[in-house]
């Protein structure tokens, strides 16, 4: 992996990676967008197998998490103002950090990252930049639980309205060594060794680390949850890029159930379940990986023999 910065006009400096092919034919670019909490170095293998697949891998960490800027002084605290935010600064690395070589590109985009990537699909016409996207768990709604999701929303608000929104929320708080202590109930993966593999990086560079979200980034987030319950109310049918969605019901990050909705809305979606899998399902055992392979090879394989609209 390459590592390089973008700097943007309100002095944030997002960290940019990028994954080459060896020599031969390059298929074209894969875009891969994080979830919240993630960085560049916990995509190596996925970004490997999309390599050896003949497809460059361009990633960057979303300001406020991995090596981008933080927003706060305190740098474990999630935080972001408002999605608008990543949004631009989305539109910023497709336009300064994927090479003009007109090859196709694919959009890959995790949880947060699923969100954030949907969000820039409905808006203008930012679907013509892409070949086809897939979704990996994509968040269309959180958990919020100890709270009733109503209860949460109210709660975050208040909490910003009042000043408080670089606060953690409840339950929430600084990056422990004691996540890196793998139990069968962990919410991510079914897989110890990639479970693992997170916080080895982290505990070579603590700087990698974040803590859990505060009052801001949950307001954020569920302003964000309903203007793209909106978009996608309003212009879900418009959108005709192909996408797969990778999802399942075993979910305990984001709202599995609005997953199989998504996909009758979306004029050319379809959806795999991994029944046996959590929510990082390119963290997952082998098997599950390799089946995810298997739809993603026929996926890839399909749009690219049909012309681009």
């Amino acid at each position: 992996m390459i590592t390089t910065q973008l700097p943007l006009s309100d002095g944030t400096k997002l960290r940019l990676g990028r994954w080459e092919p060896g020599p031969g034919a390059v298929c074209g670019s894969v875009l891969l967008l994080q979830g919240r909490e993630e960085f560049l170095e916990k995509y190596n293998e996925t970004a490997a197998d999309f390599v050896r697949r003949g497809w460059r891998v361009v990633s960057f960490d979303w300001r406020g998490q991995g090596l981008s800027t933080r927003a706060l002084p305190q740098r474990q605290r999630g935080y972001v103002k408002d999605y608008r935010l990543y949004l631009d600064d989305l539109d910023a690395v497709i336009h300064h950090a994927l090479p003009p070589d007109g090859k196709p590109i694919l959009l890959f985009a995790h949880s947060m990252g699923g969100h954030i990537a949907l969000r820039y699909l409905l808006e203008g016409n930012h679907a013509r930049h892409f070949r086809g996207a897939i979704l990996c768990s994509p968040m269309l709604n959180i958990h919020a639980r100890p709270f009733p999701s109503v209860l949460a929303r109210g709660i975050a608000r208040l909490a910003v309205v009042l000043g408080l929104g670089s606060h953690y929320a409840p339950t929430q708080g600084d990056y422990s060594p004691a996540k890196a202590l793998y139990t069968p109930a962990n919410r991510l993966t079914t897989d110890p060794k990639r479970f693992a593999m997170t916080h080895q990086f982290i505990a070579l560079n603590p700087d990698l680390a974040l803590g859990g979200a505060t009052y801001g980034w949950l307001d954020a987030t569920f302003r964000s949850i309903k203007a793209l319950t909106l978009a996608l109310k309003i212009q879900a049918k418009s959108l005709s890029l192909p996408i797969l969605i990778l999802s399942t019901p075993q979910d305990r990050v984001v709202c599995a159930g609005n997953h199989e909705g998504l996909a009758q809305a979306l004029p050319r979606a379809e959806i795999h379940h991994y029944p046996d899998g959590q929510h990082e399902l390119m963290m997952e055992s082998d098997g599950i990986r390799a089946r995810i392979w298997r739809d993603l090879d026929v996926f890839i394989a399909k749009i690219m023999a049909s012309p681009p609209r």
